[in-house]
C-alpha cells in the first residue's frame, strides 16, 4: 500500500502543509519515471535543499481521468469510489459530497483537505509568465499551490514527445526557482502516469467491441475472460467501491 497513488495526497503532501510557509505541488501529466530521476538529480546539488525520491505505481486503468484524479484526496481507507458512464469510461471519483473529475474540483478537494486562505492553481506557462511580485502574492496566503502541466503529454500524442522532453524539463526547473524565490518552502513533484513510448506496431490491442470502436490500452468488461496479450484485474480487487467487472 506505500506505493499506491491513491495514498499519495495523505502520506506526502498534506504533512508538507501543515508546516509553516506553503507548499507546491506539481501536478506533470504523462512525466515518465526516469525524468523523475533527472529532475531529481538536477536539484539534488542545489545548496540548502534536500531531495528525496520515491516510486507510486499509477492507478488502474492508467488514464488521465483515473491518475490525475486520485492525486487529490479521493481516497477513503485506501480504497476509491470511481464514478463511471454508459461506455463504461471513468469519469472521477467521490470525495464526501461532490465527485472530483476536473482541475475545478481537484483544487476544491485539496484546497478543503489542507485548509488556508487560497490555493492557486497555476499552470506551468502560468508561473513562468508572471514576475516575482505577482508570484509572492499569488502563494503569500496559500498553504498549497498546485502547478500543473500538461506539456509532456500533449507532445506525445502528437508524436513529437522526445524532441520536447528537455524543454518541459527546464521549464520545470525554471518553475521550481521562481516559486522558490517568491517563498515557496517545500515541494512535491508527480504525475498520473508516465507517457508510453513503444513503436505503433508494438501496440497492436486485442479486439473488443465493434471494429469502429477506439483501440484503447484496457477495456471494461463484465465477463471475466483471458485473452491472449492481455491481464485482467477485477475492480474489487483494485480497491474500487461501488462497481463491479
Amino acid at each position: 500500500t506505500g506505493l499506491q497513488q491513491r495514498t499519495l495526497f495523505e502520506d506526502v503532501v498534506r504533512p508538507m502543509t501543515q508546516e509553516t510557509g506553503p507548499t507546491a505541488y506539481f501536478v506533470v501529466d504523462a512525466m515518465r519515471f526516469e525524468m523523475g530521476v533527472e529532475l531529481f538529480r538536477e536539484l539534488e546539488g542545489t545548496a540548502a535543499t534536500t531531495v528525496l525520491l520515491k516510486a507510486r505505481l499509477s492507478e488502474l486503468p492508467s488514464v488521465t481521468e483515473v491518475g490525475m484524479n486520485v492525486l487529490a484526496p479521493v481516497s477513503h481507507n485506501g480504497r476509491l469510489q470511481p464514478k463511471l458512464d454508459d461506455t463504461p469510461k471513468v469519469l472521477g471519483f467521490q470525495a464526501g459530497e461532490f465527485r472530483v473529475t476536473g482541475p475545478e474540483t481537484r483544487k476544491r478537494a485539496m484546497h478543503d483537505r489542507v485548509g488556508g486562505a487560497t490555493c492557486p492553481w497555476l499552470t506551468l506557462a502560468e508561473v513562468q509568465s508572471r514576475d516575482s511580485a505577482s508570484l509572492k502574492l499569488a502563494v503569500s496566503r496559500a498553504s498549497l499551490v498546485v502547478v500543473h502541466s500538461q506539456e509532456i503529454d500533449a507532445a506525445g500524442e502528437k508524436g513529437v514527445g522526445p524532441t520536447v522532453f528537455d524543454t518541459v524539463m527546464r521549464q520545470l526547473r525554471a518553475a521550481w526557482r521562481l516559486l522558490r524565490d517568491a517563498g515557496v518552502k517545500r515541494f512535491v513533484f508527480t504525475s498520473d502516469h508516465g507517457f508510453l513510448l513503444l513503436d505503433d506496431n508494438a501496440l497492436a490491442a486485442q479486439p473488443h467491441g465493434r471494429k469502429i470502436d477506439p483501440k484503447r490500452r484496457h477495456v471494461f468488461s463484465s465477463v471475466a475472460a483471458d485473452h491472449t496479450g492481455e491481464v485482467r484485474v477485477a475492480l474489487a480487487d483494485l480497491g474500487y467501491d461501488g462497481v463491479s467487472g
